[in-house]
């Protein structure tokens, strides 16, 4: 009797003993499995394809194009520019820079172009904060010979349409070093410009020449690793808001960048994921979420607190907006 009881202790003993090594057999892995998906950040990187399109978009400003390096610039609800493209300026020759570019990164917060050419790389970046009124272009340069680039645009400076400015302009603001963008009501204001800037040529038309591009260089780049940067901002309650933006981003980009980072990052950790045996599937379920994200917009021309507002003069007059499927589609719809 007392070796059954005994036996019976040391095998309740071994059991107590053995299911959390079991069970931390069985969980370590899955944690530690969890952990470098947390840790391992959401990038596509492949050869680049020029008719492929092109993104980096936050709440209040994005950049559309396709991977040849072409661009638009949005600061919504404002069209900047249109055609925005590169050339490298090196050893007595200008190269467009579609003809070089080998390679896209793409992550949430920013998508870069890899350009290269016998003497020289550039990476070029474009960065949209979450939540401010521009965008930067960062080229990072590594070159053998003295090399300069020179970057180009078509003005387009109207709001979406169907709405429309009346007389635009563009002039240079020596003190900034930047292209100004305005029109008669000095209401909607926008800038594209350096602290490296030099060398502005503004577009013209008279009755024997005409020329629709406006363009600058960022600044030669001797010998060995150089960065430069093109900063972009825009406003549409007059000229003071956008120099700030401006003097923001050229000031604090790469702050603004980690920011992003975090920012998505953090979305994706809190949202519902997915696990599947194909990572490239999960990936494509993550990029999904993103871009949901980044499609919802911010436009200051309209009522942020629609909803609120709404809500209010509803109940104000008796009714209740709850009900109505009508007005919650209505509300998601302007804000």
């Amino acid at each position: 009797m007392r070796g059954r009881r005994a036996g019976s202790a040391r095998l309740v003993r071994a059991i107590f003993l053995t299911v959390p090594l079991l069970a931390a057999g069985a969980i370590s892995p899955r944690t530690e499995a969890q952990k470098l998906t947390s840790e391992k950040q959401l990038e596509i990187t492949r050869p680049a394809r020029p008719w492929e399109f092109l993104t980096a978009a936050g709440k209040r400003s994005g950049i559309f194009g396709n991977e040849s390096g072409r661009v638009e610039a949005w600061v919504y609800p404002l069209k900047l520019f249109r055609d925005f493209h590169l050339i490298f300026h090196t050893e007595g020759r200008a190269i467009p820079a579609e003809s070089l570019v080998r390679t896209v990164e793409a992550r949430p917060e920013a998508t870069t172009l890899v350009y290269s050419g016998d003497t020289f790389a550039v990476r070029e970046t474009f960065f949209t904060p979450v939540d401010e009124a521009g965008a930067v272009i960062e080229f990072e340069v590594e070159t053998e010979q003295p090399l300069e680039i020179e970057a180009g645009f078509h003005r387009d400076f109207q709001l979406e349409w169907p709405a429309a400015l009346g007389a635009t302009y563009i002039n240079w603001n020596p003190v900034m070093k930047a292209f100004a963008f305005g029109e008669e009501t000095r209401k909607f204001v926008a800038y594209v410009g350096s602290p490296t800037a030099s060398e502005p040529m503004l577009e013209y038309q008279t009755n024997y020449s005409a020329s629709s591009e406006d363009s600058l260089r960022l600044g030669v780049t001797s010998k060995g690793k150089g960065t430069k940067f093109l900063v972009i901002a825009a406003s549409v309650e007059g000229a003071d808001p956008a120099r700030a933006t401006y003097e923001k981003l050229e000031s604090g980009y790469r702050e603004l960048e980690r920011q992003a980072a975090s920012y998505y990052e953090d979305y994706l950790s809190k949202t519902v994921s997915v696990e599947m045996p194909d990572r490239k599937l999960e990936e494509a379920y993550d990029w999904a979420r993103v871009s949901l994200l980044q499609g919802l917009v911010t436009n200051p021309t309209m009522e942020r607190d629609w909803w609120r507002d709404t809500a209010r003069r509803e109940r104000a007059s008796g009714r209740d907006l709850r009900g109505s499927s009508g007005g919650i589609r209505s509300g998601v719809r302007s804000r």
